[in-house]
């Protein structure tokens, strides 16, 4: 009995099929993509300016607090102290804006 050869090969229009799905799985996929990829650069140019912001805010604090020990040695002892809270109150505040900045 013999084998036929062309009933064991692939059809070319099964193979026409099939590649044709592929093709139109990655167009779909590359759509996606790049989708995604602008929402990311959206997002990554929002960061960048809220981190810019963040460090402006923070070099404007540095100047105050600067400013803030050149006054301390005119202050009393309960001015000094109550300087230091605030201070360390706004150490605070700015640490925490950095961590929340950098765990986005």
């Amino acid at each position: 009995m013999q084998r036929c050869i062309e009933c064991e090969m692939p059809s070319f229009e099964r193979i026409y099929r099939e590649t044709e799905a592929n093709i139109i799985k990655a167009v779909r996929r590359c759509k996606d993509l790049k989708t995604e990829n602008e929402a990311l650069c959206e997002e990554n140019s929002r960061l960048r300016e809220e981190l810019e912001a963040t460090k402006s805010e923070l070099e404007k604090t540095r100047e105050k607090l600067m400013l803030v020990e050149l006054k301390k040695t005119a202050l009393t002892k309960n001015d000094s102290k109550e300087l230091k809270r605030q201070i360390n109150e706004w150490v605070r505040e700015i640490d925490e804006s950095i961590r929340i900045l950098e765990s986005r």
